[in-house]
């Protein structure tokens, strides 16, 4: 059953430890939605403390009514044995995946058709938003879900189907139970305002990795002309997109951006690993297309009082947001 665990609840687990069959070992939760490595992004794993040995896994965790609340899953252990780190699938989890199973014969995911990266306390606080959590796109596959929704790079998404968001894997957790072909709500932050994207969700391919993101060819950093003049800002010498810069960097014709030409490898940008042939798309969720720009949107964050800025980098065909701390003067 679906039990609202707290953290302090008292929860039993029984299995069959070593052979010694209906075994019951008491304890409290001590966490909700724990990650493990290698359990996927699907799954929330509740931590108990009561033990868990060999051959408990795959029996149920109770909580004091009687309900089955989890399934009794793995340990963390430096010894082998129980030292009271435990961890079992939520109930109503294991119980969504047998039902696909009697009824389909597989587990069936919803799929969208984004890359994200968690939108940290820093790139609210760039953008204005204090306190907002979500998950930020920064790719969208070619004619996927979200592409045909109207999803773009940039858009953070904040809530699905009237629930709160709070991180990247929680979207993908939310996401992969959706039901292929059921239509739901995305609410997103884009330029600063909220909207909700209606989206028709499919069915998650097998192959992921091979599915092209909705932008052309072109990869590497051919043709660029390290001598071509550019204005400096933040450290790097950048200047307007030319049409090769597009091609190598998988960037649509409509798309704009600055080319990194140089850079100083003592600046903030230059530590953090930005390199020669990588572009800047987006300054605080405002395209550019020239350093001028750059330098407006900079000042802009200044005269709103803010300290970091918020910057969309193009590195090969892949985009990323990263924040960086707002100079003075540029």
């Amino acid at each position: 059953q679906n039990a609202d665990l707290k953290r302090g609840e008292w929860v039993v687990a029984l299995g069959n430890p070593f052979g010694f069959g209906g075994t019951a070992t008491a304890g409290i939760v001590s966490a909700n939605g724990r990650e493990l490595r290698g359990g996927g992004p699907y799954t929330d794993f509740i931590q108990i403390d009561a033990s868990i040995n060999r051959g408990n896994s795959g029996g149920p965790t109770f909580d004091l009514q009687g309900r089955v609340v989890g399934v009794n899953t793995a340990i963390v252990s430096p010894t082998g044995g129980s030292v009271g780190i435990g961890f079992a699938i939520p109930a109503e989890l294991a119980s969504q995946i047998t039902n696909q199973l009697i009824q389909n014969g597989r587990v069936s995911r919803g799929w969208l058709g984004v890359s994200i990266q968690d939108f940290d306390e820093d790139m609210a606080a760039a953008i204005g938003q204090d306190g907002l959590a979500g998950a930020i796109v920064s790719e969208v596959v070619k004619d996927s879900p979200a592409e045909k929704g109207g999803f773009e790079t940039g858009d953070i998404i904040i809530g699905i189907n009237g629930d709160d968001v709070g991180g990247s894997r929680d979207v993908t957790r939310k996401v992969g139970n959706l039901i292929a072909g059921s239509t739901n709500q995305f609410e997103i932050l884009r330029n600063n305002r909220r909207t909700v994207l209606s989206i028709t969700i499919d069915e998650r391919p097998d192959d992921l990795d091979s599915l092209p993101v909705a932008t052309g060819p072109g990869d590497g950093d051919e043709g660029l002309d390290p001598d071509a003049g550019g204005d400096e800002v933040l450290g790097l010498n950048l200047s307007s997109l030319q049409p090769e810069d597009r091609d190598r960097l998988g960037l649509s014709s409509r798309e704009t951006g600055v080319v990194v030409r140089g850079v100083d490898r003592g600046s903030e940008l230059g530590r953090m690993g930005i390199e020669r042939g990588h572009a800047i798309l987006e300054v605080n969720s405002n395209s550019v297309a020239t350093p001028s720009d750059v330098r407006r949107e900079l000042q802009e964050a200044r005269d709103a009082g803010r300290e970091q800025v918020l910057l969309a980098v193009r590195i090969g065909q892949r985009t990323s947001f990263i924040t960086v701390d707002l100079p003075e003067g540029d």
